[in-house]
């Protein structure tokens, strides 16, 4: 049996995107059209492969699986393609799609890759900052091959190493005190603060202010704006900041996940040993 290259396009956008009109708005098609590409892939493999839901779709067993398929001969092709258009054949071709949160991304995955990046120009980079709870989401769908989360969840269908730990700690201004009981947030619906006290084992009265992300939080305690709740190795050097004493280490791991697979490229097998070589220097 041979699949259908127009089928399984439409299978993927439609895994990728999780709704039959944004898949079909992307591969230029019909809704109606899409549909049909889809039950002919069911027909001709004998099983459902999406379950129709409000609000969305969902991937059955087999469609988890049609969706490993692809997300390898994927990776096969962009080796392969990226071999043969450099004249160096040690150099690597294809993609590298990774997704993490903040804390992880820009201080610590852009910087540990940007080596091999620089090293192999045929790569191509798609780098993805996202919350927390969306990562596995994003991986389950085939919108990336690594994700960084902070739980370790390996199992039958995904590997995860443990890369290191991100040290968790209470910053303020070297001088000015008279806001201490202020501590700084991205948002309202940030939690972090709260999740670092409750794990401190203590209740702690203070007040709240916000300032839009983390790079703003260490520029407002720099500023004398308050007290924060902050991961360690994001501190910028230059600001007058220091860490608080009395407070408990506190720290949550850094573990790469991506799908299980039969075969893993050259090119996969490479960038978890960049992960696994450099992140945990850049965390320590």
């Amino acid at each position: 049996m041979t699949l259908n290259e127009h089928g399984l396009r439409a299978f993927i956008q439609l895994a990728k995107t999780g709704s039959f009109s944004k898949a079909a708005i992307v591969i230029g098609v019909t809704q109606p059209a899409l549909s049909i590409r889809i039950r002919e892939m069911e027909r001709e493999l004998g099983t459902v492969l999406v379950k129709r839901m409000k609000g969305g779709i969902s991937l059955t067993e087999a469609g988890r699986e049609l969706l490993r398929y692809c997300q390898v001969k994927g990776e096969l092709e962009r080796e392969l393609f990226g071999k043969i258009s450099t004249k160096d054949r040690s150099a690597f071709g294809g993609s590298i799609r990774v997704a993490g949160s903040s804390s992880v991304m820009r201080p610590v995955v852009f910087k540990a890759l940007a080596p091999f990046i620089r090293k192999h120009p045929n790569v191509d980079v798609e780098f993805y900052v996202r919350e927390i709870v969306d990562l596995q989401p994003m991986l389950h769908r085939g919108e990336t091959d690594f994700i960084l989360v902070n739980t370790e969840v390996g199992n039958q269908k995904q590997e995860a190493v443990l890369l290191g730990y991100e040290n968790i700690v209470v910053i303020e201004h070297t001088k000015y005190r008279d806001r201490d009981d202020v501590f700084l947030d991205a948002d309202p619906k940030d939690l972090f603060t709260e999740k670092f006290f409750q794990a401190q084992g203590k209740s702690l009265a203070y007040r709240r202010a916000f300032l839009q992300d983390e790079f703003g939080i260490h520029e407002g305690v720099g500023l004398g704006m308050g007290r924060a709740v902050v991961h360690a190795h994001m501190i910028p050097k230059g600001l007058p900041i220091r860490i608080a004493s009395g407070f408990k280490p506190c720290r949550e791991p850094v573990v790469l996940h991506f799908v299980k697979q039969p075969y893993y490229s050259s090119l996969h097998k490479a960038l978890v040993n960049e992960f696994k070589l450099n992140v945990t220097k850049l965390l320590d």
